[in-house]
């Protein structure tokens, strides 16, 4: 608002107007001086600290400081500049911290010298809390909505029509034409003990107005009536207007994957027969430099070098996509700190990328501390995670190399031998070998000597069940296979023992009766078919599991087909000739994708891997191999290649802006509507960083910071084209991260809002302020009142208002006409905005009524403005017309708010004052007379 200029008022002096805008002003405003002098302050600054003006004598500036040694740097940062606008932590009378916003300005003396500091302060603790809960709440409603894609379901609210995903429906064990496809349909399928609680979940999550709700429950399967484990999640979609409109969840079967899990771990020694030949690399490294020193031929083949002097002058992790002191950090951490297991990007001599799960341990080769790496190549897995994370996903568990104990003991139970799992498993330190009797590991001391004792004089295999105690005393139960061993003369040296601590196992017995049953079980769930043909090709062994894949019954088979039959005929010589130069070289086959004719003529993908046979002089018997079916995979392969076709059209076709680009701020694609948007053309791009973009460079370094940590950003930012020209722009951006979390490109979809938030600006005036007089209308006016009652109740500061009413406004009306009375009601306001201060509110009231709400004001204070704006009314002729001028008088109430007030019991007060006023005789100021400090 505009303030009346000086030489309009010559018997008011600038000291009383200063001394007015210091008492008046909102903000807290101070002077002192360099030593910390407090000179002058104005009221808000002693409700903001809390102290009163008798107590400014006794006090110094450093006092304010929650951190009295950010007083230093303040008075070396005003000595230099000058000026000071910053935040900081100020501390109230009370000890309370709060957070203010504080500009400063230094007055000098002639010789430059500082002699005071006048500056205003503001207490910003509230605004700073709404931002950081703000900023929460977006993150907690984007994790919310990071939902698993395992078995997904979507229920209508409206319709009560649930929709579930075949997946779902395979969890479940229900046929889709038998599903009722409603929520009640759902619970009738929760297991009943369970459904009460699964209700009550999802009813809650609505009736509490949640995002959603994850829970764990039991199901049972309708085909086979069995029990299973299930983890269900689910968010609630939003209508326009906040209301919940639909549920979409997800739901996991969980019950497979924790008991396959804990057998695996478990009962490695029953599984290690039947992967004893699988492929897997295995490389020893030096424990500081990471030089490779040893690798066994499928590490060698991996990477695609033939030797392992050839695999060491490759350099290895030299060049991306490698980390050199990420992969010595690794070796490191297992050296100290035992072993490590992670997933690592390789790449083979001619570039090809693949992935591997690897497992460093800690070994010692020759007294030489190693570290042994064991990895596993789950490309195929891999590819398909990374391609297909928006559809269904199953997941495969690897087994865990797992470290057998193996000990040598003398005949009189001393250690002698023993390798690191046995004494991790037993507690020992290599210190410990040669001076500990393992007789303290059984429970009954003489068990050990009887079976030594046996040994010495039969020979044969124990291989049993025994309980044994650690070093700190706890016992496990273990399967254990216990050997004499003899010297050359046959004299009995001591026994050697496998031990395997089978106690957790031990509760999963009843699943693991039959280790044959099991294998066929594992074979048939990874449809893989072992086999074994003769030197010639013809098959001697075909395992069961092919009926089930391919149709043939093992005895069709056997001695009657050989391995390339089985191939379609359009390859088959080639394959034929193929096979014939393996088993010539006697190569061993790894990973070979190969087509197979099922029983019915159709074609499946298998990998197939081979080790040759070889007799006692060397001669090649034949090959033993496997052959995994891989043909979803293969279909998943096609699908993936024919998504990103579709995904590229509709990156094209989209009339949104579409942008990814690098943390480092270089673009990698963009579509046409975003070069349309930013005015650039494609070859533009190479030369071109996001920073560029932004209007103001300082929003980019806030943007990389929130999508580090949340991985999403959504919000609005302005950017700039080629021209120069800025507009506003709606921005959503996700990060797309490696597998240490790192970003590694961010994708968002842009859109420029310039005119809608114009016109939203415009909407928001227009809902505050009268369409004639520009001033804040009734509803706005009366939201102030309220603010300002509930300021100054808190504070327990001044707050006063005026109610003033044009008199005799229908003659005008009458007499003039209602443009007239138009243009009198545009004049009012423009002499209450002038002759009013910046921090009062003036509305229109009525039709002819305006309220005017002056913060900080007495009674006083508040009849002096009142009575400068009825002389100013009266002086000033009012045009009813562009030729015609008309004498216009106005009538004022005035009243001061107490602390009983309401803002009805307040308007009510100063509308009675207004009504005396008229009442009196118009073109006059009436105080109200509630409360005897008004009048």
């Amino acid at each position: 608002m505009g303030h009346e200029p000086p030489s309009r008022h010559p018997h008011i002096s600038e000291e009383n107007r200063f001394r007015r805008l210091f008492e008046y002003s909102m903000d807290a405003v101070y002077i002192g001086t360099p030593d910390g002098t407090i000179l002058d302050v104005n009221q808000a600054w002693l409700d903001l600290f809390g102290y009163s003006r008798d107590e400014l004598s006794s006090i110094n500036a450093i006092d304010f400081y929650a951190h009295p040694e950010e007083r230093a740097a303040f008075l070396q940062r005003m000595n230099e500049t000058g000026f000071v606008r910053d935040e900081v932590r100020y501390k109230r009378k009370d000890g309370s911290i709060f957070l203010c916003q504080r500009s400063l300005v230094a007055i000098r003396d002639r010789e430059g010298r500082t002699v005071e500091f006048q500056g205003i302060n503001r207490d910003i603790s509230e605004i700073r809390a709404a931002e950081s809960a703000l900023r929460e709440s977006e993150t907690m409603l984007v994790r919310s909505q990071m939902i698993g894609h395992i078995g997904s379901w979507k229920l209508e609210l409206s319709s009560n029509r649930l929709t579930w995903s075949d997946e779902t429906y395979r969890i479940f064990g229900i046929e889709p034409q038998s599903f009722a496809a409603s929520y009640e349909a759902f619970l009738d399928a929760v297991h009943p003990d369970d459904r009460k609680a699964v209700d009550n979940a999802y009813s809650e999550s609505l009736g509490n107005d949640a995002n959603g709700y994850e829970i764990e429950h039991r199901i049972i399967r309708r085909d086979t009536g069995e029990t299973r484990h299930v983890y269900e999640k689910c968010v609630h979609e939003r209508s326009e207007q906040g209301k919940i409109v639909r549920s979409v969840g997800m739901v996991q079967d969980i019950t497979e994957r924790r008991k396959t899990e804990q057998a695996l771990r478990e009962s490695e020694k029953k599984f290690r027969t039947l992967f004893a030949d699988a492929p897997v690399s295995i490389l020893i490294h030096d424990c500081s430099t990471g030089e490779i020193i040893d690798a066994n031929p499928t590490a060698c083949a991996a990477y695609g070098v033939d030797s392992v002097d050839e695999l060491r002058e490759t350099g290895l992790w030299m060049d991306p996509p490698y980390s050199y002191d990420e992969a010595i950090a690794w070796i490191r951490k297992a050296a100290t700190e035992g072993p490590q297991q992670f997933e690592w990007l390789n790449c083979t001599v001619r570039g090809q990328l693949f992935w591997e799960q690897v497992r460093l341990t800690p070994v010692v080769i020759n007294d030489v501390p190693r570290i042994m790496a064991v990895s596993v190549d789950f490309t195929a897995r891999k590819n398909a995670e990374e391609a297909l994370v928006t559809s269904e996903e199953r997941y495969r568990t690897l087994f865990e190399n797992v470290m057998d104990a193996v000990c040598l003991v003398s005949p009189g139970g001393l250690l002698l031998e023993a390798n690191q799992a046995y004494l991790d498993l037993f507690g020992y330190t290599k210190t410990d070998v040669g001076s500990i009797n393992v007789e303290q590991q059984y429970l009954d001391p003489h068990e050990q000597t009887r079976l030594l004792e046996h040994l010495a004089y039969h020979d044969i295999l124990v291989d049993d069940e025994v309980q044994l105690r650690r070093r700190d005393g706890t016992l496990m139960n273990c399967v254990r296979n216990v050997v004499a061993r003899r010297d050359s003369e046959g004299t009995f040296i001591g026994a050697q023992s496998v031990i395997r601590d089978v106690t957790r196992q031990k509760q999963v017995l009843d699943e693991l009766r039959e280790s044959e049953e099991r294998f066929r079980q594992l074979a048939r769930q990874s449809r893989t078919i072992a086999w074994e043909i003769d030197a010639s090709g013809l098959y001697t062994y075909v395992g069961p599991v092919i009926e089930d894949v391919l149709g043939y019954r093992p005895e069709e088979l056997v001695h009657e087909a050989y391995v390339y039959d089985m191939h379609p005929e359009s390859g088959r010589e080639e394959f034929k000739s193929l096979m014939c130069q393996i088993m010539q070289e006697r190569m061993t086959l790894r990973d070979f994708e190969n087509p197979m004719l099922t029983r019915e003529g159709g074609v499946r993908w298998f990998l197939s891997s081979a080790v040759p046979l070889l007799d006692e002089i060397g001669h090649l018997r034949g090959y033993r191999g496997w052959d995994m079916d891989i043909t979803e995979r293969k279909e998943a392969e096609a699908a993936i290649s024919a998504s990103e076709q579709r995904f590229r059209s509709l990156f094209e076709q989209s009339r949104d802006a579409i942008y990814i680009g690098s943390p480092d701020g270089t673009v990698i694609d963009v579509n046409k509507a975003w070069l349309n948007l930013f005015g650039y053309s494609r070859e533009d791009l190479p030369s071109l960083n996001a920073i560029d973009f932004y209007a103001n460079p300082e929003d980019r370094a806030e943007f990389l910071k929130r999508i580090a940590e949340t991985g999403v950003v959504e919000d609005e930012t302005r950017f700039t084209r080629k021209d120069g020209s800025e507009f506003d722009c709606s921005r959503n951006v996700v990060a797309r991260r490696d597998e240490h979390g790192n970003v590694l490109a961010v994708q968002g979809v842009l859109r420029d809002i310039t005119e809608q938030k114009r016109q939203r600006a415009e909407l928001e005036h227009l809902a505050r302020h009268d369409t004639l007089t520009g001033l804040l209308n009734r509803h706005a006016v009366m939201e102030k009142l309220s603010e300002w009652i509930g300021h100054s109740r808190r504070y327990h500061t001044e707050l006063s208002v005026l109610i003033l009413d044009i008199d005799h406004f229908k003659r005008i009306n009458d007499t003039h006409g209602h443009a007239a009375g138009d243009r009198v009601l545009q004049e009012t306001a423009s002499l209450l905005i002038s002759s009013t201060r910046q921090a009062d509110f003036v509305g229109r009231y009525g039709g002819e009524e305006f309220l005017i709400i002056l913060p900080r004001t007495d009674i006083e204070g508040a009849a002096v403005i009142a009575e400068r704006i009825r002389a100013r009314y009266e002086a000033a002729p009012m045009h009813v017309d562009d030729d015609t001028t008309d004498r216009v008088t106005v009538s004022l109430g005035v009243t001061q708010w107490h602390e009983d007030d309401s803002a009805d019991s307040l308007l009510a007060r100063v509308d009675a004052a207004l009504y005396r006023a008229k009442e009196g005789g118009r073109n006059r100021v009436e105080r109200a007379q509630a409360h005897s400090s008004d009048t």
